[in-house]
């Protein structure tokens, strides 16, 4: 059974350039073409998702609830343990 991973696409604070960890950001309208253009290459492949896991985190949940309504519609499990690591005190912070 092949698996794949993708990385969400590109958040508010990612153009802000600003550490996030946990911190709960939303996709930048950029993300969500980036997300829209990977579902597109995914369903040119012909890739059917039997299941989608994401991060509970807006931007990664997002990203995932593009791709698989694009490669069949599998609902997405969100699970906190995928989140990004805590930057603690970073979170926020400029880079």
């Amino acid at each position: 059974m092949p698996v794949y991973l993708t990385r969400h696409g590109t958040s508010e604070w990612n153009l802000l350039k600003k550490w996030q960890g946990e911190v709960d950001t939303n996709l930048a309208p950029k993300g969500v073409a980036q997300a829209e253009e990977r579902a597109q290459w995914f369903a040119s492949k012909g890739m059917v998702f039997d299941a989608a896991y994401s991060s509970d985190l807006k931007r990664a949940a997002q990203t995932a609830e593009i791709l698989a309504a694009a490669c069949g519609g599998a609902a997405v499990a969100l699970d906190r343990r995928l989140r990004e690591c805590s930057l603690g005190e970073f979170e926020g912070q400029t880079k």
